[in-house]
């Protein structure tokens, strides 16, 4: 039960980032919570199923969470020779 209450706290968090930035509205994020529920599927993977979000919201969400840098390498161009 602690962990199920762990997974919920941090959907609400990520929902909460969402709806504070004006990505999703709360109503939005109630759809998404109870769908995730339903589904026992984490809150950012059904936002995306269910097309209220893309990838790039979530996961800039998440690096925040986490205090970690994002760097979308579709458009960070690395040198061939560091390859």
């Amino acid at each position: 039960m602690r962990l199920k209450n762990t997974i919920l706290d941090q959907d609400k968090r990520l929902g909460d980032y969402l709806v504070n930035r004006n990505i999703i509205s709360s109503e939005q994020a109630k759809t998404i919570a109870d769908k995730a529920l339903e589904t026992n599927s984490k809150f950012g993977e059904t936002a995306i199923n269910l097309g209220m979000v893309d990838d790039i919201d979530i996961l800039n969400a998440l690096s925040e969470q986490q205090d970690l840098p994002f760097v979308d390498l579709k458009t960070f161009n690395i040198e061939r020779t560091a390859l």
